[in-house]
Formats: structure tokens, sequence, C-alpha cells
């Protein structure tokens, strides 16, 4: 073998030959590593970084050099272990972030003191392995370095932020055995004051369909440990408001009254009170489209005869599915019972938005919620529900009808001038 005896050139000569496609399926094949990283056998240029501060080390981590090669770069040059790079990285942070569990041991046996070493982010090892989310790596840095689990980088992440924040394949495992080190993570806020919860929850919006039910087992988990996490907001949102899943609504919301049984019982912020159904029903009464509630979003336009926060939270919640207004009523029918500022009961915004024949099962599970309903006035209108089910452009017939049999059974028609007859 021919030895390049400048150790600048012996690098360069390496790296160059060594720097393939930088993409991390890309893996360059052993012989092609051997050959050239076995040319560098002065201990002066294993130290020698480049512009970027990286080590002959790094390259190596960084695109899977045997772990033979590794251990030839640490026995040569073993204080390229407690190099940093212009990113603060040492090796062993290198290591965590691209390759496997067996190059982070040798590394970290090299030299343990950089379990403890903090990159210009502030992040430790056991924040990049929980960013990462790999099991073995997770539960691996993590029994190097249990200690770290309460620390935060520099957004104020503890690992568990970042363990929820890194996607859907993290595993329940690696969850659990996390939150179990440093419980109190769960209800702490990290970057946008957000917490591990509220990550979870946006990571179920987009996550890949065959790890929907993993994500939905990682929000129950904790929901079961720590009720709290439920009903906390991030800049004016509840977590539900994040989730667009019905599915995932109903096991988020049933937590969510379980450990405050009032929670859905909240009011808007307008003088209208409005509660969540009659948010719902809102875009039904006024004819709104999606592309009004976007432009009204943007401009911030506080003229209109509704207020930011309903639009705001029908939003959110996707008011265009019925199953959310049932899972609503379901769930606290209470809500059925609630007059906003102006009198109106939820049945009463909904007929006034009008339906098709098809919806009559939505009324009677808000008949059904608040029996007393069908026979109370509309302040607005000054009709009773049967009535307001007869009129518009989209009156339903079953519906009127059926109000109507209800309407007659309390024998109260004689106030409009009818006689009822048995």
């Amino acid at each position: 073998m021919v030895r390049i005896q400048d150790p600048k050139a012996s690098i360069t000569n390496a790296r160059m030959k060594f720097r393939m496609p930088a993409l991390p399926w890309c893996t360059p094949p052993a012989s092609v590593v051997k050959r050239d990283f076995n040319s560098v056998s002065n201990a002066k240029a294993l130290i020698l970084p480049d512009k970027d501060g990286d080590l002959p080390i790094h390259f190596a981590l960084r695109y899977g050099a045997p772990k033979e090669i590794l251990c030839q770069f640490l026995r040569l040059g073993p204080q390229s272990a407690r190099h940093a790079n212009h990113l603060g990285h040492l090796s062993l942070h290198q290591a965590i972030e691209y390759a496997v569990m067996d190059d982070i041991t040798i590394v970290a046996g090299a030299y343990p003191g950089g379990l403890l070493h903090r990159d210009k982010n502030g992040c430790l090892p056991l924040h990049l392995a929980c960013r990462r989310g790999t099991q073995d790596i997770v539960l691996g840095v993590l029994a190097m370095a249990p200690q770290c689990v309460s620390e935060q980088d520099s957004w104020g992440n503890f690992p568990l932020h970042l363990l929820c924040k890194s996607g859907a394949s993290v595993s329940l495992k690696s969850l659990r055995t996390v939150y179990a080190r440093f419980p109190e993570a769960a209800v702490r806020r990290g970057s946008s004051q957000a917490t591990p919860f509220f990550h979870l929850c946006n990571v179920l919006n987009h996550c890949p369909v065959q790890y929907k039910n993993r994500t939905l087992s990682h929000l129950q988990f904790l929901c079961e440990v720590n009720p709290k996490v439920v009903t906390q907001q991030v800049q004016g949102e509840y977590p539900f408001e994040r989730i667009r899943s019905i599915e995932a609504c109903e096991a988020l919301l049933n937590k969510l009254v379980t450990a405050n049984p009032d929670f859905l019982l909240v009011v808007d912020n307008s003088t209208e009170q409005n509660n969540l159904l009659h948010l719902l029903y809102f875009e039904n009464a006024h004819g709104l489209d999606r592309e009004l509630t976007q432009s009204v979003l943007e401009t911030d336009d506080v003229d209109y005869e509704f207020d930011i926060y309903s639009l705001y939270v029908r939003d959110r919640l996707d008011m265009s599915k019925p199953e959310l207004r049932h899972l609503l009523i379901k769930i606290e029918p209470r809500l059925a019972t609630m007059k906003n500022a102006a009198g109106e009961l939820p049945l009463h915004s909904y007929l006034k938005g009008g339906h098709s024949e098809g919806r009559f099962a939505e009324i009677e599970m808000l008949l059904v919620a608040n029996p007393q309903s069908y026979n109370t006035v509309d302040p607005v209108t000054k009709l009773v529900p049967f009535m307001l089910a007869a009129v518009g452009d989209r009156a339903c017939i079953t519906a009127t009808f059926e109000l109507l049999m209800a309407y007659i059974a309390t024998g109260t028609l004689s106030e409009f001038g009818f006689v009822v007859q048995q």
C-alpha cells in the first residue's frame, strides 16, 4: 500500500473518494471505505478538521463506515472523540444522528463525557436520540445517561417533547420509558409553548395511515398517566382543536370530560355567548362557505355579525363533518340545553340553517338530549321548532311532521288558534 505522507493531502484525498451523495440511504461499500481510510494512517490527519470543523470520524459516521474503521480512528486519534464541529457536534452526536447503536456504543466508550456535551442548540445526545426516535437508540442512550432526561435544550424542550415531536414511528415503549424517568415533562412547555401532548396531536394529523393507531395509543397513554395534558391550552388552542380524526377526537374528548366535567360547556368570547354546538351549526345558519371563513380569518375583520373566535373554532373542528356534532352531543348532552345570549338553543340554530330530508337523525339526537326543546320558542323569529323546520328553501317535511306531532302531543297548539281533538 502506498502511503500518502502529507497529512492534509491525505485527509483531502480520503474525503473526496469517500464523499458519496449526501443521502441517508446511500451507504458506500465497505471495500471503498477500507481502501480510502486505511490510507490515512497518520494520526495528525485524523485530527485535522475541514472548514466546517468535521474530522474524518464525522464523515465515517455520517456515511456508515464499518466498525473496524471507527475503532481504528479512535485508536490512532483518541482525541477526535472530544472534537466538536461547527454545530458543536462531537462524534457521539454524529453517531446518534446517522449511525446504528453499536457505533454509538463504540464512540461513547471512547469518551463517556460526550454524553453530557451540549451542541450549539443546547442539545445533549439524548435530545438528538429522541429527535431521531429510533427505539434502540433512545433506550440505549437513556440507559447511558439517565440524568439527562430532565434537561432542556436552548428552546426549553425536554427529551419527551422531542420524542413526541419526532413522528409517528416512535414506539410506545420508548414513550413510556422516557416519561417514567421524568413524568413532570408531560405538562411542561417547550418551543412555541407547546406541550408533548400538543406535539402528538400535530403528528396524528399528518402521519401515514398505518401509524394512526400507534399515535392514538401514545395520546391515550399520556391522557391516562396525566389527565392535565388534555386541558392545557397552547396559544389559545386546546389539544382537541388540533385533531381532525373523529376517532381520535372521541378518545380525547372523553378524557377531557373525565378531567374536567364542565370543559365542553365553554362558550365563545363574543357577546353572543355561543357554545360549541352553536358554533358548529353556525355555518348552516349563515350559509357561510370555506372561502369566506378563510378570508375573515386572514383579514381579522371584527365588523362581521359573527366573531373571529367562532370562525376559528369552526375551521379547526372541521364543521362540515356531522359526525363531530353527534360526538359532542353523545359525550356532553348538556350542550343541547344551553342557550346563547339571544336565548337560542342549538336546535334553533340547526333548523334555521336548513337541512336535507335525511338529516332528521341529528334533530332526534338534540331532542333526546333536551326533550323540552321541541316546544321552546325561538326568541329571534318567535317560531317554535316545527315552524322553523317548515320555512326556507331547504325545509324538511320529515322534521316538520315529527316536530309537529310532538308539539300536538303537548296540547299547546291552542295558543296559535288551533283546536286539537283526540
